[in-house]
C-alpha cells in the first residue's frame, strides 16, 4: 500500500495551481474530466490521455492572471535520451498538434504524434495518437468527448488501433450536480463485444463545498464493492487541507495515508506533509514545499523524506528564467549539498501562479511566447472593451459587452485555477441588451478566471468572489 500512497503523492504535488478551497474539486477534474489518469493504468498501459504530451491545454487556449502563454517547443534530457516536444495551435489557441522526437545517430527522429480538434467554445473533441514506424505514421489510440450545454464533459470513449480497425476500449460517463459538481464517474471495459461494469466514483460535497468525499468502488461478481474513500477538508481560514485515503477491508473503513498541505493566497500549494498509517498511528513519510518567484513563476521545489526522526533533503528541482524560455534541472542531496542528478524526476512549470505543464526528465528547456495584449488590441481596434463588475464580488458578476462582439454568437465561461469550466452561458446576437449576469452565491472564495469568446474573438479576465 506504501507503493499506491508514494505514487497518489507524486500525484498531489503535480496538481495546477488550486484556488482557494477548489483543491477537492479539482481531484475530481484530475482523475474524471480531464482523463490524467483514466481508470486504472495498469489495465491499459498504452492509454494515457496526454501523458505523452505534458501540458496544460486550458493554460494555452485562456489568459492567466491577465497573461496568454502559448508553448512553442521543449527539449528534455533523459538517463539515455534526449527529447524534443513542438507544438501548434489554431487562431483561439487551443492545441492542434503535438510532436514528439528524440535525438538518435546526431539528427531528430519522429516517435509519436498527437492531434486534437476542439468545438466552437474551446471543449476538446477528440485526441488521435500516432507512432512513427517505418517511416510512417501509425495510429495508436483515441479518445472521443461529448458535453452538456454548461461544457460539463458527459463522456470519454477511448480506443485502440488494432488490425486495421479501432476497437472500443473504456467508455467513461460522468454526471453533475444543478450547480456543475461533478456526482458520478462510471467506467466501463469492453469485453467480447459488450460494455462491462469496472469502476466508478460517487462524489458528495457538503459544508459550502469545504468538505469533499469520493468512494472509490469496483465490479465484482455482479455487484459494486468498496475499495477506498477520499476526504477532504479545507480551511479557508488557515488555508489549509486534509486529504484523507481510506482503504475497505473486511467489511470496515481503514486509515491508509494523510496529505496535509498549506496554500499561499493565490491557491498554490506551499507544504504538503505526507504520513502512512502504521501500529495504530499516522508516521511521517515525505515532506515537499514550492517557492516562487515576486511574478508567481516557479523557483524550486524541494521533496524531503523522514528518517531517525528529521527531515532529510532528498531532491530539489530549480528554475532559471530568460525572455521566453525556462530552464529546469534537477538536484540531489549528497554529502551535504545539492548536486546536479543524473536520474530523471517530475518538475511542474508554474507562470503567474498558474500550472502550466511537467516533464520527467533530469533537465528540460521550455520555449514559450508571451502573446499577451494581442487580443487586447484587437479590442481597441474596435473602439471598445469588456467590462466586468463589482469585482471583487460575493454574488453575481455583471458582464457589458461590446456591441461589436455581439454581432456572432457569443459564450460567456468561467474557470477555477485548475482549468475547470465552472459556469458558462451562451448569449444571442439578437439579444438587445448589452449586460448579462453569472450568479457566483453556489461558488466558493477565491480566484477565477471570466472568458468571452465571440467568433475567433476572445477575451479574459481576472475576477475575485468573495
Amino acid at each position: 500500500m506504501k507503493n499506491h500512497l508514494l505514487l497518489l503523492f507524486a500525484i498531489l504535488i503535480a496538481w495546477p495551481a488550486l484556488s482557494l478551497g477548489q483543491s477537492a474539486e479539482f481531484l475530481t477534474n484530475h482523475f474524471g474530466q480531464q482523463q490524467k489518469a483514466p481508470i486504472f493504468p495498469q489495465d491499459f498501459p498504452d492509454l494515457h490521455c496526454n501523458n505523452q504530451f505534458p501540458f496544460n491545454e486550458d493554460a494555452l487556449k485562456m489568459a492567466h492572471n491577465d497573461i496568454v502563454i502559448r508553448l512553442d517547443s521543449a527539449y528534455t534530457v533523459h538517463e539515455y535520451r534526449i527529447q524534443k516536444y513542438i507544438y501548434t495551435t489554431d487562431a483561439a489557441g487551443n492545441i492542434l498538434t503535438a510532436l514528439w522526437q528524440n535525438w538518435e545517430n546526431d539528427t531528430w527522429v519522429n516517435y509519436s504524434l498527437t492531434t486534437f480538434t476542439w468545438d466552437e467554445y474551446g471543449n476538446k473533441l477528440s485526441e488521435l495518437s500516432q507512432k512513427w514506424e517505418n517511416g510512417l505514421w501509425n495510429n495508436q489510440y483515441r479518445w472521443n468527448f461529448t458535453y452538456d450545454e454548461r461544457g460539463n464533459r458527459l463522456t470519454s470513449l477511448p480506443q485502440v488501433w488494432s488490425d486495421g480497425n479501432w476497437i472500443n476500449h473504456t467508455l467513461i460517463n460522468y454526471t453533475y450536480s444543478v450547480s456543475d459538481k461533478m456526482l458520478t464517474y462510471h467506467a466501463k471495459l469492453w469485453i467480447d463485444g459488450a460494455w462491462v461494469n469496472v469502476y466508478q466514483e460517487i462524489y458528495t460535497w457538503e459544508n459550502n463545498d469545504h468538505t469533499y468525499t469520493s468512494l472509490e468502488q469496483t465490479w465484482e461478481n455482479n455487484e459494486w464493492v468498496n475499495r477506498a474513500l477520499n476526504t477532504i477538508i479545507f480551511d479557508t481560514i488557515s488555508l489549509t487541507e486534509n486529504f484523507l485515503i481510506q482503504d475497505w477491508e473486511n467489511g470496515v473503513w481503514l486509515n491508509d495515508g494523510l496529505y496535509t498541505s498549506t496554500f499561499n493566497s493565490q491557491g498554490n500549494v506551499l507544504t504538503q506533509i505526507m504520513e502512512d498509517w502504521d501500529n495504530g498511528s499516522w508516521k511521517n513519510v515525505l515532506f515537499y514545499s514550492s517557492d516562487f518567484y515576486p511574478n508567481g513563476n516557479s523557483k524550486q521545489a524541494t521533496e524531503r523524506y523522514w528518517d531517525n526522526d528529521e527531515w532529510v533533503n532528498e531532491i530539489q528541482s530549480v528554475y532559471t528564467w530568460d525572455a521566453g524560455k525556462v530552464h529546469a534541472q534537477v538536484f540531489v542531496w549528497i554529502g551535504n549539498e545539492w548536486v546536479e542528478s543524473t536520474i530523471s524526476n517530475y518538475m511542474d512549470v508554474f507562470m503567474a501562479w498558474q500550472y502550466i505543464t511537467s516533464f520527467g526528465a533530469i533537465n528540460f528547456d521550455l520555449y514559450f511566447a508571451d502573446i499577451t495584449g494581442i487580443e487586447e488590441q484587437a479590442e481597441r481596434a474596435k473602439n471598445g472593451t469588456i467590462h466586468c463588475y463589482p469585482n471583487p464580488t460575493t454574488n453575481q458578476i455583471t458582464i457589458e459587452i461590446n456591441p461589436a462582439w455581439k454581432a456572432e454568437n457569443c459564450m460567456l465561461e468561467l474557470f477555477n485555477q485548475s482549468g475547470q469550466k465552472v459556469k458558462s452561458l451562451y448569449l444571442s446576437p439578437n439579444s438587445t441588451s448589452s449586460t448579462s449576469s453569472i450568479n457566483v452565491e453556489d461558488m466558493m472564495s477565491g480566484m477565477y478566471f471570466l472568458k468571452v469568446s465571440s467568433g475567433q474573438k476572445t477575451s479574459t479576465r481576472k475576477v475575485i468572489i468573495e
